[in-house]
């Protein structure tokens, strides 16, 4: 309290403390304005006393001066107390120390203001959203990125009516789905949900928004939500391609045969991708873990090349893995300060390898070709021996020939093997070759496994027992002539492939081409005006002498009683199946039979009656014999067959047949038999006469046995045997 000149007349206890007076004592004289500091002291003399005088109070702020504190604000009442005149009486101060508060109030302030230059300040979108949705507050950022300024903002919904929510796979967001509405409703925060805001006339705008719930103090309901949100637009672009092209990237190596690899600075795998993976018997991933150099061995190659890519050079080479040719690339892995690694492709090229070295090997035939059929030194048959040599060697086979063939004969024109025996001249019936099944097929025809395919069942392998067979059709103009083949006695390993087939159709064309223009130039030389009359002449006489010789070559070898062979055809076929039983080692027997008492059946029927059974006995050998088998008349009542491929026990059950089925006919006047003699070739025979024989040797055995019996030659004496076979000199 101070008088109206404001000299102060009492203060307390709390004023003197404040003043750092003691707590009793005389009051020392104080002026209330010099306590007051000059901003305030000047307060109250402009605005407190005069408000004080005029309305009875006056209540502010003021700060009051302490002697070691300084400034301290002040929570001030000012009263005037008025005498009964009217006239001022007193002043009554009250005042309260209002420092903390006013200290936290500052700090408030401060924290405030600290708090939206942040939020202003941040680089993404910030909303405080009441319960119903509705902004109150928001920064610069969020009013940008959704295009719209502040008034816009602030007290409305953020979402419009005619604006929408997806989700990242495409399906709309609901209402109470939104991340802020879920705080509100759950209670719970929503971090980094992604949305994609379509608004009309605008692209679709991708947000990553975070949302947190508010609560006052006590409560479990919020009241308001905090959201913040940015524009990933630009980064789910960036995303999508990513993910897109490490989807190409992924197809690409899942599908291609590669291998996608990578490896850490010691060269362990730390990826391993890729189809290619299973040309090694490898999955995915399997290998990661392994070392490399540990894993490939000692492969050197690899090995150099990948300790260079680890010393931070990057590299390309060719490799050879699990019998595949792959190419392979490495870049290395730098880091801030050091090499981490290394990243590797590994591309599957066998296929082309191959068809390049085909390719090679194909330029490196057709120059052989060419140097062959060009030498003009070489004759027409030396260029033949050069290209069958030449076939043998590029298709693995030993034997090569060139057959000209019709519709009932196959004859060997020239041949080529390495023993050297010359087949030129032999024929046989066209079916009994593969070479019929080529000029049938108008294609090279390639068989590598003979035996071990269907064609194991064809006449031409029972008779010549090739395993491996490559030929094709020979044309001299547009006309067959026959074939170019090449046989194996092997199977062959691996398939014909269309390099060889075309090799072979190239070197079946020069044939023809060149019979075609040695014939021409035969024609050219032979051929004249003045003599074409008697040329025609000579040659229609040659065909008929042809045709002639032809019939009694038949007629020649014809027995015309049976229709059997006769001796002379069984001599030859004899002498062919000899050879060839020698050359091939197989086995090789004789039957020679003798009608039982058949003077006896003449004397007692007559010569007619006993030419009936000598028919007869030759119709029924030649239905007893095998397609193989050469049945033949040798003379008078003995009769002969041939048994190709045939050892002793098989001929044996072959004369017992035919001796059993001669015994069991039906024949009309009485029964008529037969004594057989069998002999089979072995190596002491000397030649076809020495089995001849052996087999009439056993044959009289037989007769000698008391007929209608079979003798094989081996069970003869020694001595006997040894007469009938004659020794090779």
């Amino acid at each position: 309290m101070s008088d109206p000149k404001g000299n102060v007349l009492y203060y307390n206890h709390a004023f003197r403390r404040f003043l750092g007076l003691p707590a009793a004592g005389p009051l020392p004289r104080i002026l209330s304005m010099n306590t007051h500091a000059p901003w305030s002291r000047e307060k109250m003399q402009r605005e407190a006393r005069p408000t004080a005088l005029a309305q009875g109070s006056w209540e502010g702020e003021t700060a009051l001066l302490h002697p070691t504190r300084g400034e301290v604000p002040m929570s001030q009442l000012v009263l005037a107390h008025r005498a009964p005149q009217g006239g001022l009486d007193a002043w009554f101060t009250i005042a309260r120390d209002i420092s903390r508060r006013k200290t936290a109030e500052n700090a408030l302030l401060e924290a405030e203001t600290l708090f939206r230059s942040a939020i202003g300040a941040m680089q993404e979108g910030f909303l405080v959203q009441d319960a119903d949705g509705k902004v109150l507050m928001a920064n610069k950022c969020a009013a940008e990125i959704m295009g719209m300024s502040h008034g816009e903002m602030v007290g409305q919904a953020v979402m419009r009516k005619q604006w929408s929510a997806v989700h990242e796979n495409g399906t709309p967001f609901e209402r109470d789905d939104h991340p802020s509405r879920r705080a509100l409703r759950t209670g719970l925060p929503q971090s980094a949900v992604v949305l994609g805001l379509d608004k009309p006339g605008h692209a679709r705008l991708w947000l990553s928004v975070s949302a947190a719930p508010l609560f006052h103090a006590g409560e479990t309901i919020p009241y308001a939500a905090v959201s913040t949100f940015r524009d990933i637009t630009a980064q789910k672009a960036d995303a999508d391609a990513l993910r897109i092209a490490q989807e190409r990237l992924r197809t690409v190596v899942g599908n291609a045969p590669m291998i996608l690899f990578s490896l850490d600075a010691e060269g362990i795998f730390t990826t391993s991708e890729g189809r290619g993976l299973e040309l090694l018997g490898l999955a995915p991933g399997q290998v990661v873990g392994q070392s490399l150099f540990e894993f490939i061995g000692d492969n050197a190659v690899i090995e150099t090349y990948v300790r260079r890519a680890l010393a931070g050079e990057a590299v390309s080479y060719v490799s050879e893995v699990a019998g595949h040719i792959w190419e392979n690339q490495c870049l290395p892995l730098l880091g801030a300060e050091s090499l981490e690694g290394i990243i590797g492709i590994s591309f599957d090229v066998t296929d082309r390898h191959l068809a390049e070295e085909a390719l090679r090997q194909g330029e490196e035939r057709l120059r052989h070709l060419y140097e062959v059929t060009s030498d003009a030194d070489l004759s027409f048959e030396q260029k033949i021996n050069r290209l069958m040599r030449m076939g043998c060697a590029q298709f693995g086979l030993e034997k090569g020939l060139l057959a000209k063939i019709d519709s009932t004969r196959f004859e060997i024109i020239q041949n080529y093997n390495p023993d050297g025996v010359d087949y030129t001249g032999e024929t046989c019936d066209p079916q009994n070759t593969f070479c019929y099944e080529a000029v049938q097929s108008g294609e090279p025809l390639g068989i590598e496994n003979i035996g071990g395919s269907a064609w194991a069942s064809h006449p031409a392998y029972d008779l010549w027992k090739p395993e491996a067979y490559l030929g094709t059709q020979v044309c001299v103009g547009d006309q067959p002539f026959g074939t170019l083949c090449f046989t194996g006695e092997q199977p062959r390993p691996a398939p014909f492939t269309t390099c060889d087939k075309d090799l072979l159709r190239l070197m079946a064309q020069w044939v023809g081409g060149e019979l075609l223009r040695r014939e021409a130039e035969q024609q050219m030389r032979d051929y004249n005006v003045v003599l074409e009359f008697q040329k025609q002449e000579v040659e229609r006489a040659n065909q008929e002498l042809e045709q002639a010789n032809a019939q009694l070559a038949t007629l020649a070898a014809t027995d015309s009683l049976t229709g059997l062979c006769n001796r002379r055809a069984l001599g030859e076929r004899l002498g062919v199946e000899f050879v060839r039983a020698r050359r091939y080692g197989s086995p090789l027997s004789l039957l020679m039979l003798d009608v039982d008492q058949f003077k006896q059946y003449n004397d007692a029927f007559g010569h007619l009656a006993g030419d009936r059974i000598l028919r007869t006995v030759g119709h029924m050998l030649h239905d007893q014999a095998r397609i193989t088998d050469l049945p033949a008349r040798y003379g008078g009542e003995e009769f002969a067959v041939i048994l190709p491929e045939t050892d002793a026990s098989g001929a044996l059950v072959a004369a017992e047949r035919i001796r059993r089925a001669l015994e069991s006919h039906a024949w009309p006047l009485r029964a008529v038999t037969v004594s057989i003699g069998v002999c089979t070739m072995d190596a002491s025979a000397a030649d076809a006469e020495a089995l001849i024989a052996a087999a009439d040797s056993a044959l009289y055995r037989s007769k000698a046995a008391g007929r209608n019996c079979v003798t094989h030659a081996a069970s003869l004496p020694t001595a006997t045997a040894a007469e009938r076979l004659p020794q090779a000199a």
